[in-house]
């Protein structure tokens, strides 16, 4: 009788081992998602957009930017897929748009002007590398 309460309490006491040791592993994955929502800098970028879809490569993920139309015409872009970029969001002439995606996730923009040139300006927030791959 008493190796059966020591054993029923023994598997208590594993149970519960368990679910501490699961509770610990999703606040220490909690603490490492609010990590990635720190950012780790700030860049610019300056670039003259044609007509042809122009890809923007990003040596860090960045979590958000805003982009300033200098131009005279709408520049189309998309974050990550080309796509159709007609299809996408547009920044009108003197007028800026912003994405935040609030974890470093962004890894290409892709401008394209409706028509002619255009001066644009991108100013983004750079995030830890690795979101992706471990979540």
């Amino acid at each position: 009788m008493v190796e059966e309460e020591l054993r029923r309490l023994s598997d208590s006491i594993n149970s519960l081992q368990a679910k501490v040791v699961d509770q610990n592993l999703g606040v220490l994955r909690l603490v490492e998602l609010e990590e990635y929502q720190i950012p780790i800098g700030v860049k610019s970028i300056s670039v003259t957009v044609t007509t042809d879809v122009m890809e923007v490569g990003l040596l860090l993920p960045w979590m958000s930017f805003t982009i300033v139309n200098d131009g005279a015409v709408t520049v189309y872009f998309a974050v990550n897929d080309r796509g159709r970029l007609q299809d996408q969001t547009g920044v009108d002439t003197m007028e800026t748009n912003s994405v935040d995606m609030r974890y470093p996730v962004i890894e290409k923009i892709y401008l394209q002007a409706a028509s002619a040139t255009c001066a644009v300006r991108i100013y983004g927030l750079e995030g830890k590398r690795g979101f992706k791959d471990g979540h």
